[in-house]
């Protein structure tokens, strides 16, 4: 069982009432649309603030019982933000280089990993892709997970986009089922770290191809479950069976 550590950041819904007073935050102060408010550009000793928030949350989530810590860094919320050259243009050691935009990251993993100590898997969900033109490429996103792992993470859970406007997590028509996995495929490989895969995975073979074929080390499912809360017996039914197993479609095109 684990929890997943969030702070959304600039993308933080502004929910009315009077005694409601929203921090919407962010690397510099850039809205993330017309529709959010411009955030405040954090300040050093504000990071190094937080940071050690997100600490002790970590210690918290242990203390109560949980075997995993996730550490949520993708689709534009406070981390992520701060990676992507799209909302990040600040002058400090904090922005800039793809290293100094991955540094607050970094060092909240750092500062989880000291809390939680070396037994307790650390995830981290990041964006392997901004899919936007100006934003990170998955060629630089690789060297965003090498820094990741160097840092304390375990287990990259690799999704896509939601840092612009428009690209949440692809356009519909890219939204076919397992979307991810080869994102996932070239993360694993080139990073040499194990990943976690999602995306539409509606079915348990999908699920096993992705595993059997060295794509993926584990794979989540979210919203199939909701709609079919009975799919993990579903799939070991299913998968009790020895089956000749296809490689893979490269994701060349994607590296």
């Amino acid at each position: 069982m684990g929890l997943q550590l969030c702070y959304m950041g600039r993308k933080k819904h502004h929910e009315r009432g009077p005694d409601y007073q929203p921090r919407f935050i962010a690397p510099s102060a850039i809205p993330f649309d017309e529709d959010h408010e411009t955030p405040h550009a954090l300040t050093k000793a504000e990071i190094v603030e937080i940071t050690g928030q997100f600490a002790a949350a970590a210690g918290r989530v242990v203390k109560a019982g949980f075997n995993v810590v996730e550490l949520q860094a993708c689709h534009g919320y406070l981390i992520s933000s701060f990676i992507s050259p799209l909302s990040n243009k600040r002058n400090d050691e904090y922005g800039g280089s793809l290293k100094n935009r991955t540094r607050f990251g970094c060092e909240v993993l750092e500062a989880i990993r000291a809390t939680v100590g070396d037994d307790v898997p650390v995830f981290a969900r990041f964006s392997a892709t901004d899919m936007v033109e100006g934003g990170n490429t998955v060629k630089e996103n690789v060297e965003v997970a090498r820094m990741f792992k160097a840092a304390g993470a375990d287990v990259m859970h690799v999704s896509i986009g939601g840092t612009a406007p428009g690209v949440q997590y692809g356009s519909q028509a890219d939204l076919h089922p397992g979307y991810i996995i080869p994102y996932s495929e070239i993360i694993r490989r080139e990073a040499q770290v194990p990943t976690v895969t999602v995306g539409v995975i509606k079915s348990p073979l999908m699920a096993e191809e992705a595993i059997r074929n060295g794509r993926a080390d584990l794979v989540a499912i979210g919203r199939a479950l909701l709609s079919d809360p009975y799919w993990p017996l579903r799939a070991a039914k299913e998968l009790d069976v020895d089956l000749e197993w296809p490689k893979p479609i490269q994701a060349a095109k994607l590296w």
